[in-house]
Formats: C-alpha cells, structure tokens, sequence
C-alpha cells in the first residue's frame, strides 16, 4: 500500500508540477501575512510527506518550489505593511489610492457608492512610522448623493481620510462625502469603463426582460453583480450562492455556446482563437474577481494547449491561475470566494473519478451495444438516470469541502443543497443560453425579442423553485466548533487520500482496457 501512495504522488506531481509551485506560493504570502506558523505546518507536513521516496525530478521541483516560496515570502515581506496596533477608532492620515472596482449598493439608509483598490501608500498625520503602511487593500463607501458629483474610478487619487480595520481584517477607508479627491497625473483604471459597461448591459437586460425579478437575475447572472438582497437570502437557502458569483460554471457555459456557434461558420483552430479573444474581453469587462481569473486562465491554458498541440492538466492550468491572482493581489487568498472557487474546483477534479466509480456500483453504467437495444421509453429513462448519477457524483465530490468550509464560514449547512445543486445550475444554464441567443439575435427583427420574452417566463419558473418553498423545508446542519486547524488538518487529508484514490481508479481502468484490447 505504501508503495501505491509514493507511485501515486510521483504520478500527480509529474503531471501537476505548476499546481505544486502554486502551493508553495501560497504558502508563503499566507505566512508572510498572517505569521500564523502553526497553521503553515499542517499543509507544509503533507506536501513534504507527498514527496517521500520521489525520484529525481519531482525532488528537484520540491527544491524549485521551496526557493519559489522563499522568494515570494521576502518579496510580500517588502512589498506589503500593514499599520501595526491600529486602533479602533482608526488613524487619521493621508492616503494615495488606486480603484479597481466600482460598485452601487443598496443598503439600510439607501444607496453608497463602493469603491476598492490598494491603498499604495498611506502616512498618518502625527508621521508614525508604525501606522503607515503601503499596498494594502482597501474599501471606501460613500453616499449616492445627485447634488454631488461621485469621483471618477480612472485612476490614482490622494485623499485625507481615516483608516480602520474590520472585524474580518480587511480596511476601510473612511471619507467624507464633501471632502475632495485630488487625482494624480498620469494614472488610469479601467474601473470607470468596466462600470459604465455593466450598468448598459444592466439597462440593455431590464429594458429586453420585462420580468423584474428575472431582469435582475439575468443582469447578475451577466455583470457579476448582485444587488438583491431578498434573492441572495433565498438562495443561501438552498447552498446556491454559488450561481451568483462567475465561476468556471458560467465561463464553461459561455464558452461551450460560443464554441459551438463559432465552428458552425469557420474553422475549429480559427474558431478557437477567436474564443479566446471573446473570453478575454469578458474577462476585461467582469473584472480580476478571483473565481473570474481561475476560471479565464483555465479555459485560456486549455485553449492554448489545443493550438499549440500540446496536452493541458485541468489542477496544472489551475495552478498557473492561481499564481497570477496571489502574485497580482497577494490578499485575495483570504478572500473567501478565493478559496471557495479553487477548493471546490480542485474537489472536482481530484474526487469525481472515484465518486463516479463509487455511484456506478450503486447504478451500473451501460455499455453503448447494450443501451441501443433498449426501447426509446427506457432509453429515456436511462438518460435521465445516468444524468442524475453524474450530478450525485458531482455533488459528492464538491460537497466533500464545501460542506466543511461552509460550516466553517458560516456555521450552517442546507442539507436542500444537495438536492438543489442536482438540478438547478442545469436549469440557469439553459437560462444564459437563451440570454445569449437573445443577444445574438437582437438585430434580427421580432427573432431577439421572441428569444427575451420566452426567456422572461423560463427564467420567472426557475426562480420559483428557489422562492415559493416554505421555510418549514429549511433543515440545517450547524455547528460552532470547527477551528482553523480542524478545518486545515481535514482538507489536507482528503485531498491526501483523494489523489491516491483517484490513481487507484485511474490505473483499474487502464488495466481493463489493456485487457480488453488483448
């Protein structure tokens, strides 16, 4: 058994050396900012317990990987300063901000105006050495006022303002509402762009979509932006907050459809190129949201892979985008839609092969000779039943960390999520398909608008199953007890026993097909 493991993780870390390197980057901003060393061992202690007994080569990534975490340690140790014993009335001072999002938010005394970046330098007014800091993020809200005139999110401003920490560690920024923003010379965002564009394909959906409520799911569902509070509580019901922030889901969808248009009228290598440009406009046009980059560099790598003949890993092209993220924005491996997106992506792709070899023991996959014999009705029903099967598996694997990270986060669970989540991301994708077609087909007369108000009721039914339930359905799984080190010690181990499992899958089936071709 021993030896399986260590052939097992030779195997892994061949294939996946950009996912180890990732790892190890990781790491090291998680130490460099948090200090927390307990915490660095845990994972530490498996990544090194993965490599006994490895050959050359994957003993010389380790070594690659150590001066990588190394490196990027020193250079967050330099890069970055956070204002230390700040206190909770926060410090008065001076600040030079960029702004890479812009955003409107309803909240309890109306609208504000969100605006987050990086605060690039910030120097307290009594001059303290210990209260500056410099490349820390930042969030700054400020009242939708229409007598003034909200400050432009193009580019770098200097402002005077007092700085707070959060409860959750994160900084705001407070400013008052008169006070003036002074914009430095020569500095650009597109974040006034991005919002402008947002807020047009917002109009372009509520004015096409004459269903309030599903004219303000398919905007989210478009622009990545939720501003209904009412539809994110229903949906936290039933562990669907998932569908309302862009992941690898969305972009799979988008890409899928594109993909298949595209090749209907060009060539698939041409085809494929011009996917990649489409996908990275709306990359642009989303924003660098931690789900959204996982999900572009994924799709891009892969893409990548298929022009230049060369054979791309799904956890390897993972990897790479999650060096571009840390490396951009060293702080966004605390957010938790960062660690959401890449553990329950790394869930799937290291866990479905054995949850599916697990639910074909339960319901026995057909061979093609054999389901052509069927009858149509039971050829129906055996679609149907292999179709659910694959979405049983999916939710096992996925679920297997976000139902721990859950209770973590939140101290609940929805046990209606695993149903939910069997057949309700199926219904949204058919819900961006025809918001798509929609869109395409929007100059030709009567043809966009038959496809909006079709989509109009589609969309209005699917929202239903997410609203019309009663709460008595609501049962819970809660819990207060799950610590950081739990948590750690949990998710090392399953993707430990994980990646094992799935070689031992992996390597059964290439067995019986050796012997089946003899």
């Amino acid at each position: 058994m021993i030896a399986l493991v260590h052939e097992a993780f030779a195997k892994f870390w061949r294939q996946h050396p950009a996912l180890l390197y990732a790892l190890f980057v990781l790491l090291a901003i998680s130490l460099a900012l948090d200090q927390k060393f307990w915490l660095f061992l845990i994972p530490c202690s498996f990544l090194l317990i993965s490599f006994a007994k490895q050959n050359f080569e994957n003993v010389s990534r380790l070594l690659l990987a150590l001066l990588l975490f190394f490196g990027v340690f020193i250079f967050v140790k330099v890069h970055v300063k956070h204002p230390q014993h700040l206190p909770i009335d926060g410090i008065k001072g001076i600040a030079y901000i960029d702004v890479s999002s812009l955003t409107s938010k309803k909240t309890s005394f109306g609208k504000n105006w969100i605006y987050r970046g990086t605060i690039k330098t910030f120097i307290p007014d009594d001059r303290s050495s210990a209260l500056s800091a410099y490349n820390i993020p930042y969030s700054i809200s400020l009242p939708q006022d229409h007598k003034i005139k909200r400050p432009l999110a193009d580019g770098v401003y200097r402002v005077q303002g007092i700085l707070k920490q959060t409860s959750t560690g994160n900084y705001f920024l407070k400013i008052a509402k008169n006070d003036p923003w002074f914009p430095i010379e020569g500095s650009w965002s597109l974040a006034e762009y991005r919002f402008n564009a947002k807020k047009a394909v917002s109009d372009y959906i509520s004015k096409h979509i004459f269903k309030p409520r599903s004219a303000a799911f398919l905007a989210g569902i478009a622009t990545g932006e939720f501003d209904d509070k009412i539809m994110a509580f229903e949906f936290a019901r039933f562990g669907l907050q998932h569908i309302m922030a862009i992941s690898g889901f969305h972009f799979a969808i988008v890409a899928a459809i594109l993909s298949v248009i595209l090749r209907t009228m060009i060539s698939q290598r041409l085809a494929y190129m011009l996917l990649m440009l489409l996908l990275t406009t709306y990359f642009i046009f989303l924003g660098c949201g931690p789900s959204i980059t996982r999900a572009w560099a994924s799709i891009t790598i892969a893409l990548l892979g298929f022009l230049l003949g060369k054979r791309s890993f799904a956890l390897n092209s993972m990897g790479i985008a999650m060096m571009i993220i840390l490396l951009i924005d060293p702080f966004l491996y605390q957010n938790i839609g960062f660690q959401f997106s890449f553990l329950t992506t790394a869930a799937i792709l290291c866990f479905f092969t054995t949850t599916q070899e697990l639910a074909q023991s339960f319901f026995d996959k057909r061979a093609l000779s054999s389901a052509i014999k069927l009858s149509t009705f039971d050829q129906h029903c055996y679609f149907i039943l292999a179709s659910f099967r694959q979405a049983a598996a999916l939710g096992i694997a996925v679920n297997l960390i976000a139902l721990p990270i859950s209770l973590y986060y939140f101290h609940k669970f929805p046990l209606l999520s695993l149903l939910y989540n069997l057949f309700f991301p199926f219904m949204v994708s058919i819900s961006m398909l025809l918001l798509i077609l929609g869109f395409l087909f929007s100059l030709v007369p009567f043809v966009g608008d038959t496809i909006h108000t079709l989509n109009s009721f589609y969309t209005e039914f699917m929202l239903n199953f997410a609203y019309n339930l009663p709460t008595t359905w609501d049962i819970t799984l809660r819990t207060s007890q799950l610590t950081s080190e739990i948590l750690l010690i949990y998710l090392c181990s399953v993707f430990f026993v994980g990646i094992v499992a799935r070689h031992i899958v992996l390597k059964r089936k290439e067995s019986v097909q050796d012997f089946a071709f003899m």
